[in-house]
């Protein structure tokens, strides 16, 4: 059975190779699935003050652009 589960898993060994940056708000809705999330992968980002709204994607947006730019000429894995 844990063998199944392994490998029907959402996340996790299917983003090993894969540059995640995950950002969420404290008071975002999804922030509970983000922290599963976050301990099943290796990622940038992290939860932060804020909710899901404009003004916290627009604080983000300078630190997520650095990231896919610091990636877009590196090779694929």
């Amino acid at each position: 059975m844990g063998g199944d589960f392994a490998a029907y898993r959402v996340r996790g060994a299917q983003l090993r190779n894969v540059a995640l940056r995950i950002d969420c708000g404290r008071d975002d809705p999804f922030a509970g699935a983000v922290r599963d999330l976050r301990r099943d992968v290796a990622s940038d980002g992290g939860i932060q003050a804020g909710a899901h709204t404009a003004g916290y994607w627009r604080r983000m947006l300078p630190g997520q652009l650095r990231f896919l730019g610091e990636r877009l000429d590196r090779p694929v894995r």
